[in-house]
């Protein structure tokens, strides 16, 4: 969804055409995943230095302060997606331990001296 806003800023910037915005959009998309599952938020990725293929520098540059604002928006639907995708596993996780505990027998056998 922060994709479709950012193409949509994109023709109202002026990049009218399909194939530059896509050519962006993916530049941003693969800066903005490298950037995200970098460990040192100082180091800044490959994929974001120079302008990505198929974008002319004069187009980069119309397309930057644009780009620069919807960061932090990728960022909070980065965090928003990863925290529910946890909070499914988390719950399957409890699911299944529940169902587990509730086979258990309600007493436990006693064991003979000797049995192993």
């Amino acid at each position: 969804m922060v994709y479709v806003r950012c193409g949509r800023g994109l023709t109202a910037a002026g990049l009218a055409d399909r194939g530059v915005q896509d050519d962006i959009l993916a530049g941003f998309r693969s800066c903005t995943e490298d950037r995200l599952g970098e460990p040192d938020p100082a180091v800044v990725p490959e994929s974001c230095v120079g302008t990505p293929p198929g974008v002319t520098a004069d187009q980069a540059r119309t397309a930057a302060p644009l780009l620069a604002g919807h960061g932090p928006e990728v960022r909070a639907a980065t965090f928003s997606r990863s925290f529910g995708r946890g909070l499914l596993y988390s719950a399957g996780l409890f699911l299944v331990m529940t169902v587990l505990m509730a086979s258990l027998p309600r007493t436990a056998r006693p064991q003979e001296p000797g049995e192993s």
